[in-house]
């Protein structure tokens, strides 16, 4: 980071980040994030909330309802035959 940034310390040991931080890092209240220690610095790395991304994160590939509905038969073929031998 080139220039520092000043934050506070609350009571409770709540951090304090300044909004335009907030703001870069996409974060709003009750996101969650994780906290790392590296070297005596304190890593802050938002996690992205898994139904958010899912609606709105980059798609990987295209399943049709018809696909998963064929993989999900399949599944359940192998489950019942394994329950038959046991």
């Amino acid at each position: 980071m080139a220039n520092p940034i000043r934050g506070r310390v609350g009571k409770r040991g709540q951090i304090y980040l300044p909004k335009h931080i907030r703001e870069q890092l996409n974060l709003r209240e009750g996101d969650v994030v994780k906290f790392e220690l590296n070297n005596g610095k304190l890593i802050v790395i938002p996690i992205p909330d898994p139904i958010e991304l899912a609606l709105k994160g980059k798609k990987w590939t295209i399943v049709s309802p018809e696909e998963i509905e064929r993989i999900s038969e399949e599944e359940q073929r192998k489950h019942m035959n394994k329950e038959n031998f046991t």
